[in-house]
């Protein structure tokens, strides 16, 4: 086998997994740490010394098996066995220490195996569900470990059962061992390079989970507009939908809209401020009426308040806009690319941290802004959306009309 120097960090991780009471150890690591390659390592090591040894190696998507399948099968040289059945794929060295890998896409593969051994690589993706009905028991026959890999994912939802587990080990319960490491571990140039300039430009949220590997009340979000919900309303007594603020008369205050269309199941949202104060007008929700409903719908809204339209124009958005001039509304189209989103909800994000806007206490504003997160991809660039399961799109008009305002105020520019 070819040999893998380990730094500092995996180090530790290799002496808590061989520890003779460790039954479960949870390593919160921070993006590009060196989960994958350290782990095999300790994993080969593991090898030498215990002949027949089971290994399971559990990733949320078929994407993380094989980049850890190549990171053992370019190490390991001579006579091994390796093979491939489907999407599991199978390590067998002479000594018969054996390792199978799987992955989430093919959950009902690993049924009936029994480890001494099983890695879950990125455990804040994996549901416990999982953890509990289909990996704990293939540990039982040969009471076997548990090591959990991850960057972490919040305190609550999907992954929450990490942090519990995290918990657990700080509290000294009995087989549980926990280890954190920042990316800075890594000793390599180029890793120092982009933990600082990820710092530079990366939300301090963002930054602190997934550079920092530190739990987050809320997870991946990245929005939080209770702070800005002063009009009205309240968790118990939550502002309906549709909602629209009645102006004295008289009153014309300059406004914009932001305006999400609607994409199958979505909702087409229209969110009206006040340009001057940022205050929120109105705010009108819908889905699964005929395009030309929804467009009168969004028009009269426009025209009540007199709002220069900012249009989210991708995909279908031309004929929209389209329609929309047809019948007198002022419309900026805007076509989104991940530059221009990144720059919409950071823009968003800074006008609610300087209370910039304000709302009445929509519920279906504030749980969609706790849905809404930022993932840090390998090329270290952030993509921002809803969670799964959830919507984004008043989170997406609200964004939208921010926007617009930051444009209107200034020089009217819209490239």
């Amino acid at each position: 086998m070819l040999q893998f120097k380990l730094h500092q960090g995996q180090k530790e991780l290799q002496r808590l997994v061989r520890l003779p009471d460790s039954r479960v150890v949870v390593a919160v690591l921070g993006r590009r740490w060196g989960k994958t390659s350290g782990s095999v390592e300790v994993l080969l090591r593991l090898a030498k010394d215990h002949p027949g040894m089971r290994v399971g190696w559990w990733a949320h998507q078929y994407a993380g098996v094989r980049v850890a399948w190549e990171e053992v099968t370019k190490r390991c040289i001579g006579p091994v066995v390796k093979k491939r059945r489907g999407d599991i794929y199978l390590l067998e060295l002479v000594n018969g220490w054996r390792l199978e890998m799987f992955s989430g896409e093919t959950a009902d593969a690993p049924l009936g195996r029994g480890f001494d051994l099983v890695v879950i690589d990125e455990g804040a993706r994996v549901p416990m569900q999982v953890r509990d009905e289909i990996i704990w028991p293939m540990l039982a026959d040969r009471d076997g470990k548990l090591l959990v890999l991850s960057t972490p994912k919040g305190k609550h939802g999907r992954g929450a059962w990490l942090y519990r587990d995290y918990k657990k080990a700080q509290l000294k319960v009995p087989g549980y061992y926990c280890m954190t490491g920042p990316s800075t571990d890594n000793p390599l140039p180029a890793m120092q390079k982009a933990v600082q300039f990820a710092q530079a430009n990366l939300p301090a949220a963002v930054f602190s989970q997934e550079y920092l590997a530190e739990f987050l009340e809320s997870g991946n979000a990245v929005l939080d507009l209770v702070p800005v919900c002063t009009m009205g309303g309240s968790p118990e007594q939550p502002v309906p939908l549709p909602y629209e603020y009645q102006l004295e008369e008289g009153d014309k205050p300059q406004t914009v809209m932001g305006l999400d269309l609607a994409q199958k199941t979505d909702w087409m949202v229209g969110t009206v401020l006040d340009q001057e104060t940022g205050e929120c007008l109105a705010m009108d929700r819908y889905q699964l009426l005929p395009w030309e409903t929804q467009v009168e719908r969004a028009a009269s809204l426009a025209a009540r308040f007199g709002a220069n339209v900012f249009v989210d124009a991708t995909g279908l958005g031309g004929p929209v806009v389209e329609m929309l001039q047809g019948r007198g509304v002022s419309v900026v189209p805007v076509t989104f690319t991940q530059d221009r989103k990144q720059e919409m909800v950071q823009g968003l994000q800074l006008a609610i941290e300087k209370g910039e806007i304000a709302l009445p206490y929509i519920a279906e504003a504030v749980a969609e802004a706790e849905c809404f997160e930022a993932e840090v991809l390998s090329s270290g660039r952030v993509r921002y959306g809803s969670a799964d399961g959830f919507h984004d799109d008043i989170v997406t008009s609200l964004g939208l009309a921010v926007w617009g305002r930051q444009r209107c105020r200034a020089p009217f520019l819209v490239t």
